[in-house]
């Protein structure tokens, strides 16, 4: 695989981090369509993960142990997202550390894994030269850490803002 056939994928990764960090980094307003359109991608995203995947006990303990690390981590960094209300509705900011790790470390394994692939490429006589990014445990635990992290994450801010919109009960 040389630059030019990967340039594609380094792009795409390169726009995803951007837009990912640039999400966990400021205050976003709450938009209940925006938070479920993303989580209909990242639902889709691991259905075709699942789907692209060679059935291997290994494999779903990876599956299990990454929704496992993910839910952990989302459920931390709810409690460390700070909600406010503002003229244009309902903000929240994410803690910057929690969401950067889980983005740093998928972002890592992906590079890692183009990398490999690449090493691979060059030599054709290599059984593995038709594989273009591994299907590892290691990596499928960090994709489903990833993911379950962000899906969990994106349902407890829209639980949580539908809460705070409510507000305390009306005392009679």
């Amino acid at each position: 695989m040389n630059l030019a056939s990967s340039l594609p994928l380094v792009i795409l990764i390169v726009v995803v981090v951007g837009l990912r960090a640039r999400r966990t980094m400021t205050s976003q307003l709450v938009r209940p369509v925006m938070l479920i359109g993303r989580l209909v991608v990242l639902t889709l995203l691991s259905i075709v993960i699942l789907l692209s995947m060679v059935p291997q006990t290994m494999m779903f303990l990876g599956i299990i142990i990454g929704l496992g690390i993910g839910f952990g981590l989302a459920f931390f960094g709810l409690r460390h997202t700070q909600f406010e209300k503002a003229s244009g509705g309902l903000r929240y900011r994410a803690n910057p550390y929690i969401g950067g790790i889980v983005l740093l470390l998928v972002v890592f394994r992906i590079l890692v894994d183009i990398h490999s692939s690449s090493s691979i490429f060059q030599n054709q006589n290599s059984p593995n030269a038709t594989m273009a990014l591994s299907q590892g445990p290691l990596t499928v635990l960090l994709y489903f850490l990833f993911l379950g992290h962000w899906m969990v994450y994106y349902i407890g801010v829209l639980r949580r803002s539908r809460d705070l919109l409510k507000g305390p009960p009306a005392a009679n």
